[in-house]
């Protein structure tokens, strides 16, 4: 009798009780991202109540755990807070977060130059006397892959500090000490990262499995698991050996040897999604700023593929975060291995991250070609690394204003004779070499494609290449080989990007040059250059008119001409600032420089000349209209009447030309006077809202699934001659 009332009373217990279970992730210590709506989450009793409080406003977020146990509630937070704490109540349970934080949450992903540990970087033994910053909070996920997602992962989080700051990412400490010294707000940084981890390790099934290409991975992973014991028997002489050197090794009280790597072919953090699973999945949902990464080492052999597999991992935990397109900021390969354009793989690997900037929204490259080391593929000098990966958050996420962010990265090449001038971002303060050396790792080829070493030299913010052997140069190529010494900087110190001139899109950019007249009936468009639209945004549409479109400049105005070839045309608005985009459209969205913070001016103009002008700092915020009389200042001729209704069916081309005249945008915006070598950012496009056949077409491609021409970090280059 008394063991069945004590069993009697332990089930009513655990129906009162319901036990609360959190993730490792969020425990004692951490830091939650300050002004968000942040998600908690955990398990309990199936179908019990769940509330949660944060101490800054007391408020009581309650849900109910599923039939699963699982629950979830996003709570909002202060702009800033500490010594904060956490309830968390189920039934009669009570689970409090202590020490809480309010700041700045960044992960820090990527293989082994992301793991490597302060303790054993360059800095050490100056920097970890330094290290004692109680606002900084730090948390390492355990490196163990998995077969299946798992729901929790090991880690706790700790305060910075001599002793937990020399276990850490040496590029992650940096990046974040230099966040907490200039925002002056708490910085938790999570260190998810496993050496020699490939891409395809770091992703879900289910975004390789929607790729084609990517799906070879698992295709190949399959059948190395089927022939595992292949790989194991190749292995096994090598394994058995080491450890006879061991044991001789200890004998003789010598360095032990090191251990012999597996196969590829069967090495775990080769195998694609096993680390994803246990090192991202189980954190997914906490609420972060953006990612930091320094990875691609273990991806040479499929250096090929690269570009489409870091851009689909961008987007894949993008997509599984749920934030949006947070900033995702990454290291470019250093220097490394041996002087051999000819067998080199880190090159291509290279090129695909610098590619990655235009292809993939708010994401940053900090270019370390200059810190590598040939003798060692885990360089020890982070600290570098670290501060270039902060100067792109903090100019591009929190928005500091005189921060060169960037080295130069190659923008385009014009042939002058027999010489070519390349043209880069971030260049406008100048440029310089280090230590004032000739500038060196420039190469240049003819129509043989056949690279010699070249004479270089600084021209104002361009670079002027050359060989005496060669006379018709078609080719330029810079640090092209995995371990090359360059020496190219910005007035920031910063190092340019290598490159090469033939394997770079140029769609997105455009050589303006200079009007024979400033009477626009007189203007001879035929000298202009021709640019085309050629990308579409959402579903590719039925109808897909050819859009062509020319600039021009003088010292007065920015001459523009479009030229569609066109279907279903229709025009109703008729007045300055009509919503023109519901007609048949034509837009030119320019910066008038190069720095998109700045804003943006969006022209608008449908078929019959009609106009909507404004400018913003981003879709929405500080918008400005142009006023009427400025509008009409604004000369156009347009082939078209000015109402077209109803919609013409049948084909016809129609063409719109007009003059903005450069002052006038001046009591708007702030504007580089177009001349020589002056660059500004811009994006052409061409639409149909309300028409029968709507369509979205753009110049300079736009990464987004659904069309939004509102995105400033998608343009283009206008280059004035």
């Amino acid at each position: 009798m008394i063991k069945k009332a004590i069993l009697a009373l332990l089930i009513c217990v655990s129906t009162t009780y319901s036990a609360i279970w959190l993730p490792s992730i969020i425990s004692d210590n951490m830091v939650l991202q300050a002004d968000s709506a942040v998600p908690i989450w955990g398990k309990a009793e199936p179908k019990s109540k769940v509330t949660v409080i944060g101490s800054w406003n007391r408020k009581k977020v309650a849900t109910e755990a599923n039939e699963q146990g699982k629950w979830l509630v996003k709570i909002q937070t202060p702009k800033k807070g500490e010594k904060c704490t956490l309830t968390i109540n189920c039934g009669n349970e009570i689970k409090v977060i202590n020490n809480i934080l309010i700041g700045e949450v960044w992960l820090c992903s990527g293989q082994s130059n992301m793991e490597l540990k302060l303790k054993v970087s360059s800095d050490a033994n100056e920097e970890l006397p330094k290290a004692n910053l109680p606002k900084i909070r730090l948390f390492s996920v355990e490196a163990t892959p998995s077969e299946k997602p798992l729901d929790d992962c090991k880690g706790k989080w700790v305060e910075c500090n001599s002793v937990t700051a020399a276990d850490f990412s040496a590029v992650g400490y940096y990046f974040g000490k230099e966040l907490n010294s200039k925002l002056n707000k708490p910085i938790g940084l999570i260190n998810s990262s496993s050496g020699g981890s490939t891409a395809q390790a770091w992703m879900s099934r289910e975004t390789l499995e929607s790729n084609p290409v990517l799906n070879e991975f698992l295709v190949a992973d399959a059948n190395n698991q089927a022939h595992k014991e292949f790989y194991e028997k190749q292995y096994a002489p090598a394994y058995q050996k080491w450890r006879e050197d061991v044991m001789t090794a200890v004998a003789e009280r010598k360095p032990k040897p090191k251990q012999p790597i597996l196969p590829n072919e069967i090495r775990v953090k080769y195998r694609p999604c096993l680390v994803y699973n246990a090192m991202i999945h189980p954190i997914k949902p906490f609420c972060i700023k953006g990612v930091i990464w320094y990875q691609g080492e273990s991806n040479r052999e499929s250096a090929n593929v690269y570009g489409e597999l870091f851009q689909a991992l961008i987007r894949n935990w993008r997509s599984h975060w749920q934030q949006g397109d947070f900033p995702f900021y990454y290291v470019q390969l250093p220097a490394s291995g041996k002087i051999d354009p000819n067998n080199a793989k880190w090159i291509y690997l290279r090129e695909a991250q610098l590619k990655t900037l235009t292809a993939v929204a708010n994401t940053g490259m900090a270019v370390t070609i200059d810190v590598g080391d040939a003798n060692d593929i885990h360089p020890k000098n982070k600290q570098p690394v670290g501060h270039r990966l902060a100067l792109w958050a903090l100019a591009k996420t929190y928005g500091f204003k005189d921060i060169v962010y960037s080295g130069p990265l190659y923008q385009a090449m014009k042939i002058e004779g027999d010489k070519i001038r390349i043209y880069f971002k971030h260049s406008q303060m100048g440029l310089k070499t280090s230590n004032n050396e000739p500038l060196k790792s420039f190469v240049i080829a003819g129509e043989d494609n056949n690279f010699l070493p070249a004479n270089a030299k600084i021209d104002g913010n361009d670079v002027l290449v050359w060989s005496d052997e060669i006379k018709n140069p078609k080719a330029v190529r810079y640090g092209w080989a995995d371990w090359i010494e360059c020496n190219l900087y910005n007035k920031a110190d910063l190092p340019a990007s290598p490159f090469r001139t033939e394997n770079m899109n140029m769609d997105s950019v455009y050589m303006v040059k200079k009007a024979n007249s400033s009477d626009l009936k007189s203007i001879q468009w035929d000298n202009a250059n021709t640019l085309e639209l050629t990308y579409y945004m959402g579903d590719k549409p039925k109808h897909f008119p050819k859009v062509q479109a020319k600039l021009l400049y003088d010292d007065k105005n920015i001459y523009v001409f479009f030229k569609v070839e066109d279907q279903y045309v229709r025009a109703v608005g008729k007045q300055h600032q009509d919503m023109v985009c519901r007609d048949s459209c034509a837009e030119f969205f320019f910066t008038p420089n190069e720095d998109i913070s700045t804003g943006y001016f969006n022209l608008e103009m449908n078929c019959g000349g009609t106009l909507l002008l404004y400018h913003q700092t981003e879709r929405g915020k500080n918008v400005k209209p142009f006023s009427n009389s400025d509008c009409d200042k604004i000369e156009v001729i347009a082939s078209m009447p000015k109402i077209v209704e109803p919609e013409i069916k049948e084909p016809i081309t129609w063409t719109l030309q007009y003059a903005i005249p450069i002052e006038i945008l001046n009591k708007y915006s702030k504007v580089i006077k177009p001349a020589s070598g002056v660059r500004w950012s811009a994006n052409l496009y061409k639409c149909a809202d309300q028409t029968s056949h709507p369509h979205w077409l753009t110049w300079a491609k736009v990464d987004l699934p659904r069309p939004d021409f509102h995105r400033p970090e998608f343009f283009g280059t206008l280059i004035f001659e």
